[in-house]
Order: C-alpha cells, then sequence, then structure tokens
C-alpha cells in the first residue's frame, strides 16, 4: 500500500531517505505498469490459445495456456482450457485436477459441468460424472450430448431405469445421433429386451449402413426371437454379407498353400473368448486331445484379457497370436503371412468376432464352429460343422451360405473340475418344489414367461428362480410381467449374477430346470446337468431351439424334451410330481455326464479332424 502522502518531491514516509516519487511511489508505478503488462499478455496469449485450440492445434494451444500459467499460476481459464488438452491427450486424471481447481469460478457454467462430466466419465467416476451432467442439463436443458453421456454413467452405475430414460431424451433431442441408439441398444440387451434392442440396432444400420457391429447385434438379437422365420433370418445373414462381404471380393487373392491332400495341416482358431468364457468349456476338450502329429495349432485371440484359462488354451497350441488390436487388414495378412490351411471361427455374429477379416479370404478353407447356431452368411466360409441334433439333414441346409459339415456330436463340455457335490432333491425337504432358469435374462421370451406362469398356476406349492437379476429396474420388469399371468413376487426368487462356485452351490437349491425357448440354453444346460438338476427342454425347428434336446438325448434323458409349449407344461406338472423319479434321475446325472464324456473328447475331436480333412482334401481336388 502507498503511503499516504500526496507530494511528489517530498521525503518518502517509509523513512528510506528517498524523495517519495524515487522510492514508493516510483515503485507502486513500476508495479502498476508490470501488472498492465501482464494483462495485455495474458490477454495475448489467451485469445491465440483459444484459437489455436479451436482449430484443433492443441499443441501450440497449450504453449499460449503455459504461458499464462507462468505469469499467473492460478488462471481459471487457461487452467480449465489445459485441463481440457490434458483430456485430448488422454491425461484424465491431470485432467481432473485442474478442472477441479477452477471449479469455484467456472463450476456454474453448463459448458464446463458438461466437460468437466466427460472426463470423469473417461476416469470411470460414474457418481461424479452423472452429477455433472445433471448440473449441465438443469442449465442447458436442450443439449442431448449432456442427456446421452449422462445416461452413460447411470448405465454403468446399474440404474437402468433412469439411464433409459436419459437415452430417449437424448434420441428425441437428436434422433440421427448413431452412438445414442447404440448405447441405447445396449441397454435393453442388457435388461433383457431382445425386441426393442433389435429394432434400435436397426435403426443404427438405417443411420449408418456400414456399422458391422450393430449389423452383427440386430442377427444376434433376431436369434432370441420367437417370431422371426428362419427365411428372414437367412435373409438378412444375407444382407450382412451383401454389405461388408461382397465389396472385399474384387481384392480376394490365390492362396499359395501346398495343395497337398495329406500333409500336416494349419489350423487357425479365431475367437475373442480364449478366456474364462461359456465357449471355452467346450473349446478345452478338444484342444486337450488334438492330433498335434498331423495338426499345427494356431490361435487368434481377439480380446485384451489373458486369464488361467487362456493359458491352459495356449499350453495346447503352437503359436497364440493376439489380435485385438490389428485391422482385420493387418489380421488377414498375418494369417496369410503364417500359411494357415484351415481357418476356423469361434464366434458367428457374436460379441468380438471377426467375420470381416474372414471376409478377406485370408485361408484357403474357411469354417465356422460353435460360437453361433447359425449361418455367418458369408460365402468365403466355406462349412459350418455341426452335428444331426442340432441341424437334421434336409432341415438346416437351405437356410446356410456354408455347407453343412456334420459330425456325431458337437457337445463336448468340461465341467469345472472343483465343483461342489451333488446335493438331495431340495423338495424332498421343503414345502416349495423350485423351478429354475439361470439362464441369460435376454433369453427369457415373454412366451416363455407365459409359459412359465400357467406352470406355476397350475402347482400352487412352487417357485421359480431367475438368475442374472443384477438391478432393481430388472427386477421390476421381471416381477411386473408375472405379475401380468397372475403370478405373486412371492413365487419369484431373483438371484444376482454369481460368481462360478457359488453359481454352481445354487443347483443344490433347485428341483428342476426350465429351459427357455426359442433360445436353448448350452453352457447352463450342461452345468446344470453336472450339477444334477435335469433341464425340461422344448425342441424346436432351428438350432438354437435344439440345443436342450441335443445335451438330454445324449444324456439318456429323452423323457425331458418336449415338442410342443403344451406337452411342455404337462411334462413340467408330471415330473414334479413323481419325486422319488425324479431324486433318482438327480443323483445318476452325474455319472451319466461322465459316462458320456469319458471317451466324447477324444472321439469326438477325432470326428471334428476327420470333417476338417475331408474339407482340405475337398480344396486340394479344387485347387491341383
Amino acid at each position: 500500500m502507498l503511503p499516504q502522502k500526496t507530494s511528489r518531491n517530498e521525503p518518502c514516509q517509509c523513512g528510506s531517505g528517498k524523495k517519495y516519487k524515487h522510492c514508493c511511489l516510483a515503485q507502486y508505478d513500476a508495479a502498476r505498469l508490470s501488472a498492465s503488462a501482464n494483462e495485455s499478455l495474458i490477454a495475448i496469449y489467451l485469445k491465440d490459445g483459444i484459437a489455436y485450440h479451436v482449430a484443433g492445434e492443441i499443441n501450440k494451444a497449450a504453449i499460449q495456456f503455459e504461458k499464462i500459467i507462468a505469469i499467473s499460476s492460478d488462471h481459471p481459464e487457461a487452467n480449465y482450457r489445459l485441463g481440457l488438452i490434458d483430456h485430448q491427450r488422454g491425461l484424465n486424471a491431470e485432467a481432473a485436477e485442474r478442472l477441479e481447481k477452477v471449479v469455484p469460478v467456472l463450476g456454474e457454467s453448463d459448458q464446463f459441468a458438461f466437460n468437466f462430466g466427460t472426463i470423469l466419465l473417461a476416469l470411470e467416476k460414474f457418481p461424479e460424472a452423472a452429477i455433472q451432467f445433471r448440473k449441465s442439463i438443469d442449465k442447458a436443458p436442450a443439449n442431448p450430448d449432456a442427456w446421452g453421456n449422462n445416461a452413460i454413467a447411470l448405465h454403468r452405475m446399474g440404474e437402468f431405469e433412469a439411464a433409459g430414460s436419459n437415452y430417449l431424451e437424448a434420441f428425441r433431442l437428436r434422433p440421427d445421433h448413431v452412438a445414442t441408439v447404440y448405447n441405447l441398444a445396449g441397454l435393453y440387451y442388457k435388461c433383457g429386451l431382445a425386441a426393442d434392442a433389435e429394432a434400435c440396432f436397426h435403426h443404427v444400420i438405417r443411420l449408418q449402413p456400414d456399422h458391422s457391429i450393430a449389423y452383427n447385434d440386430a442377427l444376434l438379437m433376431a436369434q432370441y426371437s420367437s417370431t422371426v422365420t428362419a427365411d428372414v433370418l437367412f435373409a438378412r445373414h444375407c444382407e450382412f454379407a451383401a454389405q461388408f462381404e461382397t465389396p472385399l471380393k474384387k481384392n480376394w487373392q490365390a492362396h499359395t498353400n501346398l495343395p497337398s491332400p495329406e500333409k500336416r495341416l494349419k489350423i487357425g482358431y479365431v475367437s475373442a473368448d480364449l478366456r474364462n468364457h461359456a465357449v471355452a468349456f467346450f473349446l478345452e476338450p478338444m484342444f486337450e486331445h488334438h492330433d498335434r502329429q498331423n495338426f499345427d495349432i494356431f490361435c487368434y485371440h481377439n480380446h485384451a484379457e489373458h486369464d488361467a484359462v487362456s493359458d491352459r488354451l495356449q499350453s495346447h497350441t503352437d503359436q497364440w497370436v493376439v489380435c485385438i488390436d490389428m485391422s482385420d487388414d493387418e489380421l488377414a495378412a498375418r494369417i496369410r503371412a503364417d500359411g494357415i490351411d484351415i481357418l476356423i471361427d469361434l464366434s458367428g455374429h457374436t460379441a468380438g468376432n471377426r467375420l470381416l477379416t474372414f471376409a478377406r479370404k485370408p485361408a484357403p478353407v474357411q469354417i465356422t464352429f460353435n460360437g453361433y447356431p447359425a449361418t455367418t452368411g458369408l460365402t468365403a466360409m466355406d462349412y459350418r460343422i455341426t452335428d444331426e441334433m442340432l441341424d437334421p439333414v434336409g432341415m438346416s441346409e437351405r437356410y446356410h451360405s456354408e455347407k453343412l459339415l456334420r459330425v456325431p456330436s458337437v457337445i463336448i463340455f468340461k465341467p469345472y473340475a472343483q465343483s461342489p457335490a451333488l446335493m438331495p432333491l431340495p423338495a424332498l425337504s421343503s414345502e416349495f418344489f423350485t423351478f429354475a432358469c439361470l439362464n441369460s435374462l435376454i433369453k427369457i421370451t415373454d412366451d416363455a414367461i407365459r409359459v412359465w406362469s400357467i406352470i406355476l398356476s397350475r402347482k400352487p406349492n412352487s417357485r421359480l428362480m431367475l438368475a442374472n437379476v443384477s438391478n432393481p429396474s430388472i427386477s421390476k420388469r421381471l416381477l411386473s410381467k408375472f405379475a401380468g399371468h397372475g403370478i405373486t413376487a412371492d413365487r419369484l426368487r431373483l438371484i444376482p449374477p454369481l460368481p462360478l462356485m457359488e453359481y454352481l452351490s445354487l443347483h443344490g437349491e433347485i428341483d428342476l430346470a426350465l429351459d427357455p425357448f426359442p433360445y436353448n440354453g448350452g453352457t447352463t444346460t450342461n452345468h446344470s446337468l453336472w450339477m444334477g438338476v435335469p433341464v425340461l427342454t422344448l425342441r424346436g425347428q432351428r438350432a438354437v431351439s435344439r440345443t436342450g434336446a441335443a445335451v438330454m438325448t445324449s444324456a439318456g434323458l429323452d423323457h425331458f424334451v418336449t415338442h410342443s409349449e403344451e406337452e411342455y407344461i404337462e411334462r413340467a406338472l408330471s415330473i414334479s410330481s413323481d419325486l422319488a423319479a425324479l431324486d433318482n434321475t438327480r443323483q445318476s446325472a452325474r455319472s451319466r455326464f461322465v459316462g458320456r464324456n469319458r471317451e466324447a473328447p477324444l472321439e469326438l475331436t477325432r470326428y471334428f479332424e476327420a470333417a476338417l480333412r475331408v474339407a482340405w482334401r475337398a480344396w486340394c481336388k479344387v485347387e491341383v
């Protein structure tokens, strides 16, 4: 503070002995000039920095904002802008720290709240992100991005009902935004609403015809439908091929593999599920028994996760390639360079597939197997390996772009080694008879709920257990569905997702499992039988509707296979009325499973390898 002195030529009151004009007044004038100069510099740097930032030149922008920080370390706008640049560079922790500093000054801005929320979302701090997005929405309710991002945060928090409302508002404000519709489809899938998810995926395709992932989950969703016909399904798979494969055909190259019918073959498996995943329960027994004298085994793992299951699978291979970061062109080039003779898809149109690599025809023989119960639609896919139980001769050929190679059975399943022991039939010591469906909720259709409700109505002392109910929104929806058929909440037991051992132990509380339809259980049915719980199944016309029948028939339990809804209902009631017989089935189920699987892995692997050799010989004959 300046001394209270008016004359410039009088001695300065600070006691320096100098005149006032040469002492404190001079210092004050210098500071004032310096501050003014700094303010001018800051204004210039800020203007230039914002211009660079808007133009996308973030490095040049950062230099200007850092100059401001060197003058004024707490400058709000400079810190804010540097935080946004940190976010653009992927430095989200640093970005959040910068923005946190300036909340008291800039925090009331809707754009600031949106940007801060976006950074917190990237850090997976979902509750904090939702708070910021809600602030932004309150101040700018017409911003679809704020609604959409808030929906993502709520979705990840498990608040599905609120997330759905936010997605729908974002969609209302901007119905042509692909990401919003795609995310809404994912939410519907998580909630078990296959038809709604399929409708959203089709909307994505209309907006962006080259969105291959939306095409995949649309095709998968249609598999769960009881109203989509086999002809329509096949046509849709062919549409996928026309959209994504046909433009690539002009670039197909001749294969230089030696066309020797009996040579040692290089077999390549492509999957995102070579880990703790349902596919591995079926794949591992075959890997353990592959004839390594006649086959080199390559795996192309399209996932970043590598776990103990991956280790076991890898131990049975000659080469293991993680391909998650490879483009389809790069992966196809790698497969060609590896000299793969037969390339095997284990995904079909499920998550993490690399069908667009197959569409580039990198191997002379390409086969789909196991991961998807239908055609891929690709002409580049030469064969689909199946069996007569899933695809009876004459029933399925016209619905495949591939030739069908049938082996005696494709059901090879390795149960968990540390599984709990079998328990007595719970109904023998309980007032309730417990039906259960432990499948994914996406498989529980309205038709299944209607049929199960009839069973519960006709057997008053029974209840139904449903698994994978992850939050109150899903619980509310399920209870409402059953209530519509007169089934009260006390007749239902809703179980959240469980770790494997707890899930297996849960079978000790189940008397009879009910297979969903039209998309049957696979891994779940095998687990159930292994744990002593037979599965009542409804055999349908498509492979997805015949898996349960294939498992139960192969175990000698044909009595649990039905062919109509009426038979399914009556059989459930008759089986649940003979507890002694059901307990006998329960106690013999594991031995049946062991008997079925003792020789099956080796035997079926040899059948599988014979099918591969048939396919290879056919190519050699054509190519020679």
